[in-house]
C-alpha cells in the first residue's frame, strides 16, 4: 500500500522519504510508468522524461519535464504521487516561490541549460527563460546579459528581438558595464537604417570605448568600415583593429587560451581585411589572422555567455580563408613544420619591445646529425606553452616541452642575417648570440626577439614572405 500523509506528526518523515528518492533515481525512474514532481504538483508518464541531472549513469538525478526542477519522484519509490499528495508536499517543501529551495532549483537549472547539459528543446528554453527573468528582476547581471544576448542573436526556439534586448542592456543592473553598453550599440544598429539609430550606436560604442571596453573599440572600427555615425575610412578601421590586436593576442597566449577575450571577432575582421587586397603578401597573412581566430574560437565557445552568440558564421568565415587562400598558396592542413617561417608565426612581436614574455626556458642550437649544414634551434618550455602557428601546414595550437626548429643553410643564412638578438630570462638584457657562440651549448633565455641584417636592422617585411 502506498505511504500517504496522514497528519503532522507524519509530515516530516514523508516529507524526508520524499526527497530521499528526488536524488540519484536513474534506477528507479526507469522501472516506474509514471512520476510525479512536488514542486509543479504534476504527475507524468517517465516517456517525457528527456533531461538528467550530471551523476554516474546509474546514479543520475532526473529533471522534472514541466519545471525543470531535479525533484521527481518515481512511483517505483512505493510513496503517494497523486497530484493532491504532490501539492502537500510542494507546499512543505516550496512555501513561496521564492525561498531558498526554489531558488537553488532555478540557478540549478539554468546552470544545466547553460552548460549544455540539457537538451535544447523548446520547453527548457522557455523555462531558461523564465528562471533566468527571475534572477534578471533582482538586477542580476549575468542573468540580465544573458537574456539580452539571447534576444539579440535569437535561437531555434527564441525569436530575434532587438527591442527586448536592448531593455535588458539597458537596465539600471548594468549601468555603467561597457560591455552591455556596446550591445546597445549593435541593437541600435539591428533596429533599422533609420541615421537616428547609426548615430547613436556610434555614440553608445564612444560610451563604451571610454569605458574600456574593448568590444566598444572594435565596433567604432566596424562604424568606420561601413561609414555608420561617422565618414567610411577603410584604413581607420584596420589600424583600430590593429591596435587592439597585440594586446588582445598576447592575453591569449598568457592565459593559455582561457582568455579568448574578443580575439575570434578581431582575426574575423582582420582576415577579412586582408583577403581583400591586392598584395599577395598581404592576401598570405590572412591565413595567420584565419588560424589564430579559429583556434580562439574553440575556447570562446566554452563560455556559456556567448551561447547564442553568432560564433558559426565567423567559423565558417574561417574555413572559407583557410580553403581559398590555402589553396591558393599550396598550403595543406598538417602537423606543423618546426622551419623558419614557422618559427616567425610561433613568436609575434608587440610594440616597441618587440618581444612576447613567454616565460624562462632552455634554447640551444645544435647540428643535425649527418648534416653539415642543418641545425635545430631547441627551445624547452618547461612550464609555459607556446602558441604555434604554422601557415602552410594550416595549423594552431599551444605547445610545451622541448621543440626543435630546422634551420637549413645556417653558414650561408647566417652570414646574410649574421647575429640574432634574445633578452637573457636572469639579467632582462639583450645578448647579441651567433650561430656559432650557441652551438653545443644551452642558454637561459626567454624568448626569440627578431633577426638582424649586417646592417643592423631587422627585416620584418622578408620574414614575412618566408624568405629567412
Amino acid at each position: 500500500m502506498k505511504k500517504q500523509i496522514k497528519g503532522k506528526a507524519d509530515d516530516a518523515k514523508l516529507v524526508a522519504a520524499y526527497q530521499a528518492n528526488m536524488k540519484n533515481n536513474a534506477q528507479a525512474v526507469l522501472v516506474s510508468r509514471i512520476c510525479g514532481c512536488p514542486h509543479c504538483g504534476l504527475a507524468f508518464p517517465t516517456g517525457e522524461i528527456t533531461d538528467w541531472a550530471e551523476g554516474k549513469k546509474q546514479s543520475m538525478t532526473a529533471l522534472c519535464p514541466h519545471c525543470g526542477f531535479a525533484d521527481v519522484v518515481p512511483e517505483a519509490s512505493g510513496l503517494d504521487i497523486s497530484e493532491e499528495a504532490l501539492a502537500k508536499v510542494g507546499k512543505i517543501l516550496f512555501p513561496n516561490d521564492r525561498s531558498v529551495t526554489a531558488r537553488a532549483c532555478k540557478l540549478g537549472f539554468v546552470s544545466l541549460y547553460d552548460d549544455g547539459l540539457l537538451n535544447e528543446t523548446a520547453r527548457n528554453e522557455a523555462l531558461f527563460l523564465q528562471y533566468s527573468s527571475d534572477f534578471a528582476s533582482e538586477g542580476n547581471p549575468y542573468a540580465l546579459t544573458r537574456i539580452g544576448l539571447l534576444y539579440e542573436f535569437g535561437s531555434p526556439f527564441t525569436k530575434i528581438d532587438y527591442k527586448a534586448a536592448f531593455s535588458y542592456y539597458a537596465s539600471d543592473g548594468l549601468a555603467g558595464d561597457g560591455f552591455a553598453l556596446a550591445r546597445l550599440g549593435r541593437c541600435l544598429e539591428g533596429m533599422g537604417s533609420d541615421k537616428n539609430n547609426f548615430d547613436d550606436a556610434f555614440r553608445c560604442y564612444a560610451h563604451s570605448s571610454a569605458l574600456g571596453s574593448d568590444y566598444g573599440k572594435m565596433y567604432i572600427g566596424d562604424c568606420f568600415l561601413k561609414g555608420l555615425g561617422v565618414k567610411a575610412d577603410r584604413e581607420a578601421a584596420a589600424g583600430i583593429y590593429m591596435s587592439l590586436f597585440h594586446s588582445v593576442y598576447k592575453m591569449f597566449v598568457e592565459s593559455k587560451g582561457n582568455n579568448p577575450h574578443i580575439l575570434p571577432e578581431l582575426c574575423y575582421r582582420i582576415a577579412r581585411l586582408l583577403v581583400d587586397e591586392t598584395d599577395r603578401d598581404f592576401v598570405y597573412m590572412a591565413l595567420r589572422y584565419a588560424l589564430i581566430g579559429q583556434y580562439a574560437l574553440t575556447f570562446k565557445r566554452k563560455d556559456p555567455l556567448f551561447k547564442h552568440y553568432p560564433l558559426d558564421e565567423m567559423d565558417k568565415e574561417f574555413r572559407s580563408i583557410l580553403d581559398r587562400v590555402g589553396g591558393e598558396f599550396g598550403a595543406v592542413a598538417d602537423a606543423p613544420y618546426f622551419d623558419v617561417n614557422c618559427f616567425f608565426d610561433t613568436f609575434d612581436v608587440f610594440g616597441d619591445e618587440g618581444y612576447l614574455d613567454q616565460g624562462p626556458g632552455r634554447i640551444a642550437i645544435t647540428p643535425v646529425e649527418g648534416s653539415r649544414d642543418s641545425y635545430y634551434l631547441e627551445i624547452n618550455m618547461a612550464s609555459d606553452s607556446l602558441l604555434v602557428v604554422d601557415m602552410q601546414a594550416l595549423y594552431c595550437g599551444f605547445h610545451s616541452g622541448p621543440t626543435h626548429w630546422l634551420f637549413d643553410g645556417v653558414a650561408a643564412m647566417s652570414k646574410k642575417r649574421r647575429n640574432f638578438y634574445f633578452l637573457n630570462a636572469s639579467t632582462k638584457s639583450r645578448n647579441e648570440i651567433t650561430f656559432e657562440s650557441m652551438e653545443g651549448e644551452a642558454h637561459d633565455l626567454t624568448f626569440y626577439l627578431k633577426e638582424n641584417d649586417e646592417g643592423g636592422e631587422g627585416s620584418e617585411e622578408k620574414k614575412r614572405k618566408g624568405e629567412a
